[in-house]
């Protein structure tokens, strides 16, 4: 990279009105990780050829890197604006606005990747998470439902939707995604609390005592989980 770089800059003193060689030659800074440089040329390209989306996405991609976000959504907007339709665009723009804390903004660009047809498990998951943090939970399970069918081995998945059910007082659902988690190794003491909750609203009180037993082992800090086996145990 360094040789085509000194390539590139000999070029660009011969030709320094193309973009397209700053452009190049901040590709090339880019894979060798010298943002500075890179975005310098990019900055470049883009006086020259305002409209040139991929140079726009690329400043919006470093700009991220470098923690800049509200640079790097001015840029992944302008990269939109000028018809950069890659579903990457708008990934990269929800996971800033989610950074942000900007959920419906985040949503809406999710959403969008979701009108194209592109959108991987990660995406699905990111609505999943961010309807739940809204209380639409219908909405979160139909996500995570979705992101499972394109990533079943994901198990934080299983607990979310479990948590989702738990909370709705659908305990057939809820145990049956916690037992999908545990049987998947995810243990934590939490799912355990809750497994024995639903044993005893299924009158199943050996059942509970296993399960509380075992998140106590997990969370030994969880005075209720105590109480409750202290209680039962006589």
């Amino acid at each position: 990279y360094e040789e085509a770089a000194k390539q590139y800059e000999k070029v660009l003193k011969m030709n320094s009105k193309s973009p397209g060689i700053n452009t190049m030659l901040g590709n090339v800074y880019k894979h060798m990780r010298e943002f500075s440089k890179a975005i310098e040329c990019y900055e470049a390209a883009a006086k020259k050829n305002p409209k040139e989306a991929g140079v726009a996405y690329n400043l919006g991609v470093l700009y991220f890197e470098m923690g800049k976000n509200e640079e790097a959504l001015r840029e992944l907007e302008r990269a939109k604006a000028n018809r950069f339709l890659s579903g990457n665009v708008y990934i990269l723009a929800g996971e800033i606005y989610s950074k942000l804390g900007k959920k419906k903004e985040a949503m809406e660009e999710f959403k969008k990747v979701t009108e194209l047809g592109v959108a991987d498990a990660e995406v699905h998951k990111a609505l999943g998470f961010i309807y739940m943090e809204e209380g639409q939970v219908d909405e979160a399970i139909v996500e995570y439902k979705k992101a499972l069918d394109k990533k079943g081995e994901d198990v934080s998945i299983y607990e979310n939707i479990g948590n989702i059910y738990y909370k709705k007082i659908n305990y057939t659902e809820a145990k049956a995604y916690f037992e999908k988690c545990i049987a998947k190794g995810r243990e934590n003491g939490d799912i355990y609390y809750k497994m024995g909750n639903i044993s005893m609203k299924e009158s199943k009180p050996k059942d509970a005592i296993k399960y509380w037993k075992r998140s106590v082992e997990l969370n030994p800090e969880n005075e209720i989980v105590k109480k409750n086996l202290k209680l039962l145990e006589g």
